[in-house]
């Protein structure tokens, strides 16, 4: 077979005597050749090179990165990709059950293409992108972007540097930020960028105070889902940011202690009130047996309920009215 060695010299775990092990370990059996990556999605470029030129099989030593790269530069041709864990992490490759070892990695890639165990598997897309196992958004996206500022100490610092990233890129901010008020959101969130501070330049503290998660916007959630249903071909995962304790007021949301917590007092039941506009009055509520609110079997919001419901068979589970004597 003609095989592509494609190496990235910039990842963390490649070394020039793993390099040459692994191409003389590969052209025992195989046309070899070798070629490195000198900047960024040049590896692309190289892996869609060779799919034109007619390459049986490309091995990827690298990263991660590297490997999605190539991945981008095959993708819908008819030739294969192997992987060689070279970075800090190796997901992939360790998610396909290689050894994180490079060089026993090479044995296991042999072994395939012997017995000829090449097959076609689906690949994700995002933002235009193919991807071979899984997208990162939101706090792992923003974990990654951290880390690759600092590349250069990837082949040095491994896992550490990804420790130190996520105390820079802490998830628990979003939940701070709904703790505190729009002042701070504003400071603290917006101004760390001048483009998201453009962006609220005319908004006053409390209407940025008063923007929604998405997963707790309903045009968006409406959006999202309608397009996750309109698109035909692959599965469409939809990530719903939500703040814990949404409207269960300033002793609930956005709090750890949510956890622990079992009763709202009376001032959090009457903020629930307004905030979800439930028609009680003061007097009707009572903080050791709150009303519960139910607005009719003929209101539009049950009867769509319940007729979703009725589409997909029924409740489950559901109450036997009749039984069959003994």
């Amino acid at each position: 077979m003609r095989v592509l060695l494609l190496v990235n010299p910039f990842s963390s775990s490649v070394t020039a005597r793993t390099r040459v092990v692994i191409r003389k370990a590969l052209a025992g059996d195989h046309e070899v050749e070798m070629v490195e990556t000198a900047r960024r999605n040049h590896a692309t470029r190289l892996a869609r090179g060779a799919a034109a030129d007619g390459v049986d099989v490309v091995v990827v030593l690298g990263g991660d990165g590297t490997v999605n790269e190539a991945t981008n530069g095959l993708a819908g041709s008819s030739t294969a990709l192997s992987v060689l864990p070279g970075g800090s992490t190796n997901v992939f490759a360790r998610t396909l059950g290689f050894p994180n070892d490079p060089v026993e990695a090479t044995a296991v890639t042999l072994e395939a293409l012997e017995a000829g165990s090449i097959r076609r598997v689906g690949l994700g897309v995002a933002n235009g992108r193919y991807f071979c196992f899984h997208v990162g958004v939101g706090f792992d996206a923003a974990l990654v972007e951290q880390v690759e500022k600092r590349a250069g100490l990837k082949r040095w610092a491994g896992h550490a540097l990804f420790m130190y990233a996520g105390l820079d890129t802490l998830d628990g901010d979003y939940q701070t930020f709904k703790g505190e008020s729009g002042a701070y959101v504003r400071e603290h969130f917006f101004n760390k960028d001048p483009r998201l501070a453009a962006l609220v330049a005319d908004y006053s503290d409390d209407r940025i105070w008063k923007l929604k998660r998405g997963g707790h916007d309903y045009l968006k959630l409406y959006a999202a889902y309608k397009a996750a249903m309109e698109h035909k071909g692959q599965p469409t995962v939809i990530l719903a940011k939500t703040v814990k304790g949404w409207t269960l007021g300033s002793h609930f949301e956005s709090r750890n202690s949510t956890h622990q917590m079992k009763k709202l007092t009376l001032e959090d039941l009457l903020a629930f009130r307004d905030r979800l506009q439930i028609p009680f009055t003061d007097d009707q509520i009572d903080a050791k047996l709150p009303p519960y609110y139910h607005p009719g079997p003929d209101h539009p919001h049950i009867k769509y309920m319940l007729d979703r419901r009725r589409e997909l068979g029924g409740s489950l589970p559901y109450r036997q009215q009749n039984s069959r004597p003994l």
